[in-house]
């Protein structure tokens, strides 16, 4: 926008043309179709914002994208919750440790180890009611 402002105080907005030096798009799909090769050569010269649809990113994911799409400005992963709650069960199963071990653990990390012993009474009491 260009403000032009005469003698007599008379304002005057000029909207100007804003083009990027490059196209700009987007992308969305899974990494392995993103990464695929010969898809999407026309836009390695774009600025891209990229949505993916993975359930995770895979490591260094800019960095690799840049390889292929050198001006790629934004990333994200799109999760819906049933993916979030699979990942969740996932990370539950891979554990071994118990539920009182984890409510320990929890109790520690918040700073109430102090008030563990009187808690952890009554969680492990809840915790065998339910579980009966």
């Amino acid at each position: 926008t260009r403000l032009d402002l005469d003698a007599a105080g008379q304002l005057t907005i000029t909207p100007l043309p804003l083009t990027p030096p490059h196209p700009v798009a987007r992308l969305r799909g899974t990494w392995a179709e993103l990464m695929a090769a010969g898809r999407f050569e026309d836009l390695r010269e774009a600025y891209l914002e990229i949505s993916l649809t993975d359930d995770y990113l895979p490591p260094q994911p800019m960095a690799t994208l840049r390889q292929k799409f050198p001006l790629a400005m934004n990333l994200r992963l799109e999760v819906r919750e049933e993916k979030i709650l699979t990942a969740l069960d996932r990370t539950v199963l891979k554990t071994s440790r118990s539920v009182t071990e984890d409510f320990t653990a929890f109790y520690q990390q918040i700073g109430r180890a102090d008030d563990l012993a009187t808690d952890q009474a009554l969680f492990t009491s809840l915790v065998a009611e339910v579980q009966s």
